[in-house]
Parts: structure tokens; sequence; C-alpha cells
């Protein structure tokens, strides 16, 4: 299995990004970091450098991505995610992901952690990532 040193990688979602990915990983054909990330098999390159260097770009970045937004959230819409992907063969599989989705929304708003977030970028404590 090759290696491919000082990038990130992300699930594809292109039907490119997939031909790749089997490209890189059934037939261990070899791609360039920068054609990876135009092909959407990877989300970011970081420089050559030390292990422990990319190891602290690698958190600082990501710590940037993830600031101010909820974990619960995020872990929630992750398992929505896979549960799609692994009934990808289920004709009916994006609609069911989609009522899980709708029911999440709705208990996550119940749970009033929305209305308080909105209300902290009302008052400017906290900064919207949009």
């Amino acid at each position: 299995m090759s290696l491919i040193i000082n990038v990130t990688l992300m699930l594809p979602f292109s039907p490119v990004g997939v031909a790749k990915a089997n490209e890189v990983l059934i037939w261990g054909k070899k791609k360039g970091a920068q054609e990876l990330l135009e092909c959407g098999f990877v989300n970011q390159i970081f420089p050559a450098q030390s292990a422990e260097s990319f190891h602290i770009a690698v958190r600082k970045h990501l710590l940037g991505e993830l600031e101010g937004l909820d974990p619960t959230a995020l872990l929630e819409m992750k398992r929505l995610l896979r549960a799609t992907l692994k009934d990808r063969n289920d004709p009916d599989a994006i609609l069911k992901v989609t009522k899980q989705l709708q029911l999440a929304q709705a208990e996550r708003f119940a749970s009033g952690i929305p209305k308080e977030k909105f209300a902290k970028i009302a008052r400017k404590e906290i900064k919207h990532k949009l």
C-alpha cells in the first residue's frame, strides 16, 4: 500500500473522485498530490515539513474549520452521511436519511441550542461561519 504524505483525506463524492479513488486504492496507481486535490480525493495539501510541524499544521487547520460549529450537530451529520453511503444501493436510502435528518433537526431545534447560538451571533459574541 502506498502512502500519501502531508495530505488530509476526505471521502470523494463526485464520480470522478470515486474513479480516481478506485485507481489509487484498488489498482495502486500513483497520483500526484495536486491531481488528487483537483479530483476531490484530498481536501488540503500541506507543504513538506517535519512530522511534528505537519501535525501542528493539520491540528491548526482542523480547529479553524471546526471553530464555532456544534460538535453534536457535526456528529449527527456524520452519522447520517455514513448511513446514506452504507445504504447507497437502496433506492429509498436518500428518502430515509432525509426523514432522519428532518427528525434530528426538529429535535435540535426543540433543544434550544440553535436559538442560543443565533442569540450569541446577534450579540456578536461568536462569529458565524458564513
